[in-house]
Protein backbone atom coordinates (compact mmCIF):
# COMPACT_ATOMS: atom_id res chain seq x y z
CA UNK A 1 0.00 0.00 0.00
CA UNK A 2 0.99 3.22 -0.70
CA UNK A 3 1.57 6.27 1.30
CA UNK A 4 -2.15 7.66 0.03
CA UNK A 5 -5.00 5.19 0.82
CA UNK A 6 -7.80 5.12 -1.85
CA UNK A 7 -11.18 4.70 0.14
CA UNK A 8 -14.59 4.32 -0.49
CA UNK A 9 -17.75 4.93 1.32
CA UNK A 10 -20.77 3.08 1.29
CA UNK A 11 -23.86 4.67 3.08
CA UNK A 12 -23.94 8.47 3.22
CA UNK A 13 -26.88 9.21 5.70
CA UNK A 14 -26.64 11.87 8.59
CA UNK A 15 -23.94 10.08 10.02
CA UNK A 16 -21.35 10.70 7.15
CA UNK A 17 -21.38 14.36 7.34
CA UNK A 18 -19.59 14.76 10.72
CA UNK A 19 -17.53 12.09 9.03
CA UNK A 20 -16.44 13.78 5.80
CA UNK A 21 -15.71 16.26 8.80
CA UNK A 22 -13.12 14.20 10.46
CA UNK A 23 -11.60 13.67 6.70
CA UNK A 24 -11.46 17.46 5.91
CA UNK A 25 -9.67 17.82 9.60
CA UNK A 26 -6.63 15.45 8.84
CA UNK A 27 -6.34 17.22 5.74
CA UNK A 28 -6.17 20.42 7.14
CA UNK A 29 -3.85 19.35 9.61
CA UNK A 30 -1.04 17.87 6.86
CA UNK A 31 -2.79 14.62 7.06
CA UNK A 32 -3.29 13.67 3.68
CA UNK A 33 -3.00 9.83 3.89
CA UNK A 34 -7.00 9.17 2.54
CA UNK A 35 -8.32 10.06 -0.70
CA UNK A 36 -12.16 9.63 -0.84
CA UNK A 37 -12.28 8.04 -4.55
CA UNK A 38 -15.84 7.11 -4.62
CA UNK A 39 -19.29 7.60 -1.99
CA UNK A 40 -22.59 5.24 -2.43
CA UNK A 41 -25.97 5.45 -1.20
CA UNK A 42 -29.52 4.14 -2.47
CA UNK A 43 -30.39 8.02 -2.35
CA UNK A 44 -28.11 9.47 -5.43
CA UNK A 45 -28.65 12.76 -3.85
CA UNK A 46 -27.26 11.69 -0.84
CA UNK A 47 -24.16 10.81 -2.40
CA UNK A 48 -23.74 13.76 -4.36
CA UNK A 49 -23.80 15.75 -1.55
CA UNK A 50 -20.90 13.83 0.88
CA UNK A 51 -18.72 14.45 -2.68
CA UNK A 52 -19.30 17.97 -3.03
CA UNK A 53 -18.29 18.13 0.73
CA UNK A 54 -15.48 16.05 0.10
CA UNK A 55 -14.18 18.11 -3.10
CA UNK A 56 -13.70 21.39 -0.55
CA UNK A 57 -11.43 20.41 0.73
CA UNK A 58 -9.67 17.12 -0.89
CA UNK A 59 -10.00 19.16 -4.50
CA UNK A 60 -10.86 15.91 -6.15
CA UNK A 61 -14.30 14.87 -6.49
CA UNK A 62 -15.70 11.41 -5.07
CA UNK A 63 -17.43 9.57 -8.19
CA UNK A 64 -20.81 8.59 -7.17
CA UNK A 65 -22.54 5.33 -7.42
CA UNK A 66 -25.86 4.00 -5.93
CA UNK A 67 -25.13 0.39 -6.43
CA UNK A 68 -22.36 -0.63 -3.77
CA UNK A 69 -21.27 -3.69 -6.15
CA UNK A 70 -21.00 -1.54 -8.75
CA UNK A 71 -18.55 0.30 -6.77
CA UNK A 72 -16.48 -2.56 -5.84
CA UNK A 73 -16.15 -3.84 -8.97
CA UNK A 74 -15.01 -0.44 -10.65
CA UNK A 75 -12.69 1.46 -8.26
CA UNK A 76 -9.93 0.33 -7.19
CA UNK A 77 -9.42 0.24 -3.33
CA UNK A 78 -7.63 0.00 -0.23
CA UNK A 79 -10.29 0.48 2.23
CA UNK A 80 -14.27 0.72 2.42
CA UNK A 81 -16.17 3.02 5.19
CA UNK A 82 -19.41 1.13 5.59
CA UNK A 83 -22.23 3.61 7.45
CA UNK A 84 -25.20 1.71 5.68
CA UNK A 85 -28.48 0.25 8.06
CA UNK A 86 -27.67 -2.81 10.13
CA UNK A 87 -29.10 -5.69 7.85
CA UNK A 88 -26.20 -5.12 5.23
CA UNK A 89 -23.37 -4.48 7.35
CA UNK A 90 -22.18 -8.55 6.92
CA UNK A 91 -22.81 -8.83 3.76
CA UNK A 92 -21.13 -5.17 2.19
CA UNK A 93 -18.19 -5.95 4.63
CA UNK A 94 -17.62 -9.67 3.82
CA UNK A 95 -17.85 -8.94 -0.17
CA UNK A 96 -15.21 -5.78 0.47
CA UNK A 97 -12.83 -8.54 2.22
CA UNK A 98 -13.37 -10.75 -0.39
CA UNK A 99 -11.94 -8.27 -2.62
CA UNK A 100 -8.81 -7.70 -0.41
CA UNK A 101 -9.96 -4.33 0.95
CA UNK A 102 -9.62 -3.30 4.56
CA UNK A 103 -12.99 -2.03 6.46
CA UNK A 104 -14.09 0.41 9.12
CA UNK A 105 -17.75 -0.07 9.65
CA UNK A 106 -20.74 2.00 11.55
CA UNK A 107 -21.43 0.59 15.06
CA UNK A 108 -23.16 -1.49 16.09
CA UNK A 109 -21.02 -4.17 13.85
CA UNK A 110 -23.69 -6.40 12.78
CA UNK A 111 -27.48 -7.14 12.94
CA UNK A 112 -26.60 -9.71 15.29
CA UNK A 113 -24.17 -11.69 17.49
CA UNK A 114 -23.54 -14.35 14.04
CA UNK A 115 -22.94 -11.72 11.85
CA UNK A 116 -20.77 -10.38 14.04
CA UNK A 117 -18.52 -13.35 13.97
CA UNK A 118 -18.77 -13.79 10.55
CA UNK A 119 -17.23 -10.16 9.61
CA UNK A 120 -14.78 -11.42 12.45
CA UNK A 121 -13.72 -14.34 10.85
CA UNK A 122 -13.46 -12.99 7.32
CA UNK A 123 -11.53 -10.48 8.27
CA UNK A 124 -9.53 -13.06 10.01
CA UNK A 125 -9.03 -14.92 6.96
CA UNK A 126 -8.62 -12.29 4.28
CA UNK A 127 -5.88 -11.17 6.54
CA UNK A 128 -7.61 -7.54 6.66
CA UNK A 129 -8.06 -4.85 9.22
CA UNK A 130 -11.65 -4.74 10.42
CA UNK A 131 -12.52 -1.46 12.67
CA UNK A 132 -15.24 -0.60 14.14
CA UNK A 133 -16.70 3.59 13.90
CA UNK A 134 -17.16 3.39 17.67
CA UNK A 135 -15.89 7.48 18.88
CA UNK A 136 -17.39 7.93 22.08
CA UNK A 137 -15.07 6.84 24.14
CA UNK A 138 -12.35 9.30 22.04
CA UNK A 139 -14.06 12.70 23.25
CA UNK A 140 -11.94 14.43 25.68
CA UNK A 141 -14.02 13.82 28.23
CA UNK A 142 -14.81 10.27 28.52
CA UNK A 143 -10.81 10.08 28.19
CA UNK A 144 -10.51 12.32 31.41
CA UNK A 145 -13.42 10.00 33.67
CA UNK A 146 -11.12 7.14 32.18
CA UNK A 147 -7.77 8.76 33.25
CA UNK A 148 -9.35 10.01 36.49
CA UNK A 149 -10.64 6.32 37.05
CA UNK A 150 -7.23 4.92 36.53
CA UNK A 151 -5.84 7.48 38.75
CA UNK A 152 -7.97 6.54 41.81
CA UNK A 153 -9.51 9.58 42.32
CA UNK A 154 -12.69 7.59 43.26
CA UNK A 155 -10.36 3.92 45.00
CA UNK A 156 -11.99 0.49 43.84
CA UNK A 157 -15.22 1.22 41.28
CA UNK A 158 -18.56 -0.51 42.36
CA UNK A 159 -21.26 0.73 40.74
CA UNK A 160 -22.03 2.41 37.30
CA UNK A 161 -25.85 4.13 36.79
CA UNK A 162 -26.58 4.64 33.65
CA UNK A 163 -30.17 6.13 33.07
CA UNK A 164 -31.39 7.76 29.87
CA UNK A 165 -35.18 8.48 30.62
CA UNK A 166 -37.54 10.66 28.24
CA UNK A 167 -40.01 10.55 25.80
CA UNK A 168 -39.91 10.14 21.75
CA UNK A 169 -43.01 9.70 19.60
CA UNK A 170 -41.68 10.74 16.09
CA UNK A 171 -40.19 8.12 13.36
CA UNK A 172 -36.81 7.27 13.08
CA UNK A 173 -37.02 5.51 9.79
CA UNK A 174 -35.41 2.42 9.39
CA UNK A 175 -34.24 2.34 13.02
CA UNK A 176 -37.97 1.71 14.49
CA UNK A 177 -37.70 -1.84 12.63
CA UNK A 178 -35.97 -4.69 14.51
CA UNK A 179 -35.48 -6.40 10.77
CA UNK A 180 -33.12 -3.51 9.51
CA UNK A 181 -31.83 -2.35 12.80
CA UNK A 182 -31.51 -5.77 15.06
CA UNK A 183 -32.84 -3.91 18.06
CA UNK A 184 -33.75 -0.38 19.38
CA UNK A 185 -31.97 2.30 21.11
CA UNK A 186 -30.31 -0.22 23.44
CA UNK A 187 -28.48 -1.81 20.58
CA UNK A 188 -28.15 1.20 18.36
CA UNK A 189 -27.02 3.47 20.82
CA UNK A 190 -26.31 1.48 23.26
CA UNK A 191 -23.29 -0.12 21.93
CA UNK A 192 -21.89 3.61 22.46
CA UNK A 193 -22.50 3.23 25.95
CA UNK A 194 -21.19 -0.26 26.20
CA UNK A 195 -18.26 0.44 25.27
CA UNK A 196 -18.02 3.15 27.94
CA UNK A 197 -18.65 0.29 30.16
CA UNK A 198 -16.09 -2.24 29.05
CA UNK A 199 -13.60 0.42 28.46
CA UNK A 200 -14.07 1.81 32.29
CA UNK A 201 -14.87 -1.52 34.07
CA UNK A 202 -13.14 -4.19 31.59
CA UNK A 203 -15.16 -7.45 30.97
CA UNK A 204 -18.58 -8.07 32.03
CA UNK A 205 -19.67 -11.47 33.13
CA UNK A 206 -23.57 -11.81 33.69
CA UNK A 207 -26.52 -9.64 32.99
CA UNK A 208 -30.71 -9.78 33.76
CA UNK A 209 -33.07 -7.34 31.87
CA UNK A 210 -36.24 -6.89 31.16
CA UNK A 211 -37.36 -5.14 27.75
CA UNK A 212 -40.93 -4.45 26.66
CA UNK A 213 -42.50 -2.31 23.82
CA UNK A 214 -45.13 -0.13 25.94
CA UNK A 215 -46.12 1.68 22.78
CA UNK A 216 -46.36 0.53 19.29
CA UNK A 217 -46.66 3.44 17.74
CA UNK A 218 -44.82 6.38 16.41
CA UNK A 219 -46.88 9.97 14.86
CA UNK A 220 -45.30 11.84 12.07
CA UNK A 221 -47.15 14.50 13.75
CA UNK A 222 -46.50 13.39 17.22
CA UNK A 223 -48.73 16.40 18.85
CA UNK A 224 -51.70 15.55 17.24
CA UNK A 225 -50.68 11.91 17.57
CA UNK A 226 -51.43 11.64 14.10
CA UNK A 227 -50.02 9.65 10.76
CA UNK A 228 -48.79 6.59 13.54
CA UNK A 229 -46.15 4.45 12.19
CA UNK A 230 -45.79 1.23 13.54
CA UNK A 231 -42.56 -0.04 14.83
CA UNK A 232 -41.22 -3.17 16.21
CA UNK A 233 -38.35 -2.37 18.49
CA UNK A 234 -38.39 -1.85 22.36
CA UNK A 235 -39.30 1.55 24.34
CA UNK A 236 -38.22 0.38 27.65
CA UNK A 237 -35.21 -1.84 29.16
CA UNK A 238 -33.83 -2.29 32.78
CA UNK A 239 -31.06 -4.44 33.28
CA UNK A 240 -28.39 -5.00 36.01
CA UNK A 241 -25.08 -6.50 34.86
CA UNK A 242 -22.15 -7.81 36.56
CA UNK A 243 -18.90 -7.10 35.74
CA UNK A 244 -15.60 -9.51 35.97
CA UNK A 245 -13.61 -6.98 38.56
CA UNK A 246 -16.77 -7.01 40.91
CA UNK A 247 -18.36 -3.89 39.44
CA UNK A 248 -21.97 -3.67 38.61
CA UNK A 249 -24.37 -1.59 36.24
CA UNK A 250 -27.05 -0.73 36.32
CA UNK A 251 -28.56 0.26 32.66
CA UNK A 252 -32.13 2.08 32.39
CA UNK A 253 -33.58 3.02 28.92
CA UNK A 254 -36.75 4.63 28.22
CA UNK A 255 -38.04 7.06 25.20
CA UNK A 256 -41.54 6.58 26.29
CA UNK A 257 -41.84 8.09 29.80
CA UNK A 258 -44.38 10.99 29.96
CA UNK A 259 -44.23 14.00 32.42
CA UNK A 260 -40.70 13.31 33.82
CA UNK A 261 -36.82 13.46 31.75
CA UNK A 262 -33.92 11.62 33.39
CA UNK A 263 -30.27 11.14 32.04
CA UNK A 264 -27.98 10.12 35.21
CA UNK A 265 -24.68 8.75 34.19
CA UNK A 266 -21.85 8.15 37.13
CA UNK A 267 -19.51 6.00 38.50
CA UNK A 268 -19.85 4.73 42.33
CA UNK A 269 -16.31 4.45 43.80
CA UNK A 270 -14.72 3.28 47.26
CA UNK A 271 -13.51 6.91 47.74
CA UNK A 272 -15.97 9.20 45.64
CA UNK A 273 -18.03 9.55 42.45
CA UNK A 274 -17.02 10.19 38.97
CA UNK A 275 -20.25 12.13 36.98
CA UNK A 276 -20.47 12.95 33.39
CA UNK A 277 -21.97 16.19 33.80
CA UNK A 278 -20.70 17.18 37.01
CA UNK A 279 -17.32 15.97 37.42
CA UNK A 280 -14.98 14.38 40.29
CA UNK A 281 -17.44 14.74 43.47
CA UNK A 282 -14.90 13.70 46.62
CA UNK A 283 -14.89 14.36 50.15
CA UNK A 284 -17.31 16.96 49.99
CA UNK A 285 -15.30 18.83 46.75
CA UNK A 286 -16.25 19.53 43.04
CA UNK A 287 -13.72 19.07 40.14
CA UNK A 288 -16.09 19.98 37.38
CA UNK A 289 -15.44 17.42 34.02
CA UNK A 290 -13.80 20.60 32.10
CA UNK A 291 -11.07 20.69 35.00
CA UNK A 292 -10.27 16.79 34.72
CA UNK A 293 -10.02 17.39 30.96
CA UNK A 294 -7.33 20.12 31.80
CA UNK A 295 -5.77 18.00 34.54
CA UNK A 296 -5.60 15.23 32.35
CA UNK A 297 -3.99 17.44 29.67
CA UNK A 298 -1.68 18.44 31.56
CA UNK A 299 -0.35 14.89 32.48
CA UNK A 300 0.21 13.47 29.42
CA UNK A 301 3.66 13.19 27.90
CA UNK A 302 3.92 13.86 24.83
CA UNK A 303 3.59 10.34 23.04
CA UNK A 304 0.33 9.68 25.08
CA UNK A 305 -1.06 13.14 23.77
CA UNK A 306 -0.50 12.18 20.20
CA UNK A 307 -1.70 9.02 20.16
CA UNK A 308 -4.97 10.09 21.97
CA UNK A 309 -5.28 13.64 20.34
CA UNK A 310 -3.20 13.46 17.29
CA UNK A 311 -1.81 17.01 16.25
CA UNK A 312 -4.15 18.51 18.91
CA UNK A 313 -7.71 17.02 17.10
CA UNK A 314 -10.56 16.43 19.47
CA UNK A 315 -12.79 15.44 16.86
CA UNK A 316 -14.08 11.87 17.69
CA UNK A 317 -14.34 11.10 13.89
CA UNK A 318 -11.23 12.86 12.85
CA UNK A 319 -9.26 10.82 15.59
CA UNK A 320 -10.87 7.92 14.84
CA UNK A 321 -10.04 8.17 11.21
CA UNK A 322 -6.47 8.79 11.71
CA UNK A 323 -6.35 5.75 14.12
CA UNK A 324 -7.87 4.05 11.01
CA UNK A 325 -4.69 5.48 9.00
CA UNK A 326 -2.47 4.45 11.52
CA UNK A 327 -3.39 0.65 11.57
CA UNK A 328 -3.54 0.69 7.96
CA UNK A 329 -0.17 2.20 7.23
CA UNK A 330 1.79 0.79 10.16
CA UNK A 331 0.15 -1.68 11.58
CA UNK A 332 -0.35 -0.47 14.76
CA UNK A 333 -3.87 -2.19 16.54
CA UNK A 334 -6.74 0.06 15.77
CA UNK A 335 -8.10 1.08 19.15
CA UNK A 336 -12.09 -0.89 18.46
CA UNK A 337 -11.44 -3.48 16.27
CA UNK A 338 -13.82 -5.67 15.21
CA UNK A 339 -13.43 -8.14 18.21
CA UNK A 340 -13.99 -5.48 20.23
CA UNK A 341 -17.03 -4.41 18.78
CA UNK A 342 -18.29 -7.81 18.99
CA UNK A 343 -17.88 -7.54 22.76
CA UNK A 344 -19.33 -4.54 23.09
CA UNK A 345 -22.52 -5.61 20.93
CA UNK A 346 -22.87 -8.59 23.08
CA UNK A 347 -23.97 -6.63 25.88
CA UNK A 348 -26.77 -4.86 24.11
CA UNK A 349 -27.59 -8.33 22.96
CA UNK A 350 -27.72 -9.78 26.23
CA UNK A 351 -30.34 -7.63 26.99
CA UNK A 352 -32.79 -9.06 24.27
CA UNK A 353 -31.77 -12.94 24.87
CA UNK A 354 -32.36 -12.49 28.84
CA UNK A 355 -35.73 -10.97 29.05
CA UNK A 356 -36.48 -13.62 26.03
CA UNK A 357 -35.62 -15.72 28.70
CA UNK A 358 -36.89 -14.45 31.74
CA UNK A 359 -33.26 -14.97 33.28
CA UNK A 360 -29.63 -13.93 33.62
CA UNK A 361 -27.63 -14.84 30.94
CA UNK A 362 -23.84 -15.08 30.70
CA UNK A 363 -21.87 -12.76 28.23
CA UNK A 364 -19.70 -15.55 26.88
CA UNK A 365 -22.61 -17.57 25.81
CA UNK A 366 -24.11 -14.77 23.89
CA UNK A 367 -20.48 -13.57 22.56
CA UNK A 368 -20.29 -17.14 21.64
CA UNK A 369 -24.06 -17.58 19.64
CA UNK A 370 -24.63 -20.28 22.38
CA UNK A 371 -27.34 -18.19 23.24
CA UNK A 372 -28.99 -16.46 20.81
CA UNK A 373 -33.21 -17.34 20.45
CA UNK A 374 -34.01 -14.31 20.32
CA UNK A 375 -32.02 -13.64 17.31
CA UNK A 376 -33.09 -16.41 15.59
CA UNK A 377 -35.67 -15.10 13.06
CA UNK A 378 -33.15 -12.31 12.11
CA UNK A 379 -30.31 -14.74 11.38
CA UNK A 380 -32.96 -16.73 9.36
CA UNK A 381 -34.05 -13.91 7.49
CA UNK A 382 -30.38 -12.82 6.38
CA UNK A 383 -29.47 -16.83 5.95
CA UNK A 384 -27.01 -16.57 8.60
CA UNK A 385 -29.58 -19.52 10.26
Amino acid sequence: MTDRIRIAMIGCGGITKPRIEGFRQNWDKGLKRFELVAVCDLDESRAQQRAQETAAFQGTTPRVYTDYRKLLDAEKLDAVDVQTEHRSHHTIVCESFERGHHVIVAKPLGLTMRSCKVMVEAAKKAGKILAVAENYRREPGQRAINWALRQGMIGEPRLLVWNDIYERLQPWAWRDFREQAGGGWCLDGGVHFTDLFRYNLGEADTLYAVSRQFEPYRYGKPELRGEPVKVTVEDAVTAVITFKSGAAVQWTFSCMTRGRELRDRFISGSQGCLDWKLGLLRKGKQTPLGELVRQMMSSLDAEAKERLFPCGMTHTFATEIKDFGDALLSGTKFEVDGLEGLKDQAISMALYESSHLSQPVKLAQVESCEVEGWQKDLNQAVGLA
